[in-house]
């Protein structure tokens, strides 16, 4: 691919005008244009984004006109600052300018990129722009351009769960299924599942909307809707290619699940990101989407199931005693209480926000006979966790206590990122049944219904 450089500041002495863009051939806008001169606000704009870590920009105009800037840090937003009208606009400008979006087209959501490179390294700058009741919206995705092949040793797994994972990947078939909400981290994993394969001797192919990382040895293919190549075209490609590994960027439709499935079945290993709240809910998912019991059942090698946790800052971190419903919690899900947690603070290193950086928390599940046989015969979610649970897999929550104990992350994360876990909990004691006065009772709540006599 050509990239080519955009003299940014030409706009402002004239030399560009919006109908330039408009006379570019088609083929243009898939190139990354490289960004070799930044002008101030943009420049100042993506040094403040560089320096706070900030994943996501996000610029928006306020119903007093004002431009408001915010960052995504650690997967939580941040107002930056405030300009005027004019400043701000010429930073929309800038923006559009780098990407190669003409200044006029306001008009109709846009997609676009751009690539920036500072001292720390290149960062490939995602853009959308939609225009709203006030003006424009405009989003800003950093993706760091690794240096490297990933690394699957830097997701957060613990040493059990790095071994499921070398184990599984040995195999040369079936289907590996990562879920979790958007944002959870399931496409790092997806890549570095990938990188621990010898795609040198194999041959490697992707289906991704949009591609993030580009991986070595690994044929990647990007949907593109407007041009008829849709997730499962790509896929149906894909299987003409004579692959040995597959990977789709997200099972979203049911002709792509089928699909999927059916090439796992036919001695492909697949791998493959779902949305679903935990393991067993990412099953139940490919049921939903009409793929047969028989297929998943004999298909399925592994379930990952994985959230995001802020990790704590050690420079500034405090420690404190577990509170008695902390330590309950502990002993619920079978994990020994620590002598103490930690909380976050804030200091210059974090830039004032207490943590730095983000790990991966992990349910993760080897598909055994048993288990094959219960998706077989159609099991719901809750067999299948009672199921998960008896053959030693634990849930989402026990890797991220485990976590907490060590003061990689604070209780409050385990309360965000494992929110359905906790909910589970609270019902399992709701319907616990307890003695009282002789009599059986559970501690639910129930409304005695009045009897109708008939005369």
């Amino acid at each position: 691919m050509i990239h080519q450089d955009v003299d940014i500041n030409a706009f402002s002495s004239g030399q560009y005008d919006h109908t330039d863009f408009e006379d570019l051939p088609d083929d243009v806008w898939t190139e990354i244009p490289i960004l070799p001169q930044c002008p101030e606000p943009l420049h100042s704009l993506l040094c403040e984004m560089s320096r706070k870590r900030a994943s996501d920009v996000h610029i928006d105009v306020m119903p007093n006109k004002l431009i408001e800037v915010r960052l995504r840090v650690d997967g939580i937003i941040h107002p930056l600052y405030q300009m005027e009208k004019e400043p701000g606009q010429r930073l929309i400008n800038q923006i559009k300018i780098a990407s190669k979006i003409p200044i006029g087209r306001n008009f109709m959501p846009t997609e676009s990129q751009f690539r920036w490179t500072e001292e720390w390294g290149p960062k490939d700058i995602r853009i959308a722009l939609t225009p709203v009741g006030n003006g424009e919206s405009i989003h800003l995705r950093v993706m760091t351009v690794p240096d490297k092949i990933h690394n699957i040793t830097q997701l957060g797994l613990s040493d059990k769960h790095h071994k499921q994972c070398r184990e599984v990947m040995e195999a040369p078939s079936g289907l590996v299924l990562v879920s979790g909400a958007t944002g959870a981290g399931k496409s790092s994993t997806l890549y570095s599942l990938a990188s621990m394969l010898d795609l040198r001797n194999k041959v490697g192919m992707s289906i991704e909307d949009p591609i993030e990382y580009n991986l070595s040895w690994l044929r990647q293919i990007q949907v593109d809707q407007d041009h008829g190549l849709t997730m499962y075209e790509g896929l149906r490609t894909i299987l003409r290619m004579d692959p040995d590994v597959i990977l789709v960027g997200e099972i979203r439709d049911e002709q792509s699940a089928i699909t999927a499935t059916r090439a796992a079945m036919a001695g492909k290993l697949v791998i493959a990101t779902v949305h679903a709240r935990d393991a067993a809910a990412a099953v139940d998912s490919l049921h939903y989407l009409s793929v047969p019991n028989f297929i998943i059942g004999s298909t399925l090698r592994m379930v990952i199931s994985q959230n995001l946790v802020r990790k704590l800052c050690m420079s500034c971190s405090t420690k404190r005693e577990l509170t008695r419903h902390e330590v309950s919690l502990y002993k619920h899900f079978k994990v020994v209480p620590p002598d103490c947690v930690y909380e976050p603070v804030g200091c210059e290193d974090c830039s004032s926000y207490g943590h730095i950086g983000r790990s991966g928390v992990f349910e993760m599940v080897t598909i055994n006979p048993s288990m094959s046989e219960l998706i077989t015969n159609n099991a719901g979610q809750a067999p299948l966790r009672a199921s998960f649970r008896k053959a030693g897999y634990a849930p989402l929550i026990v890797d991220a206590l485990e976590k907490t104990a060590t003061g990689l992350t604070s209780m409050n994360e385990i309360r965000q990122a494992c929110w359905q876990d906790l909910l589970n909990m609270e019902h399992e004691l709701n319907d616990r049944p307890v003695k009282k006065s002789g009599a059986t009772k559970t501690r639910k709540t129930t409304t005695k219904s009045k009897s109708t006599v008939t005369a």
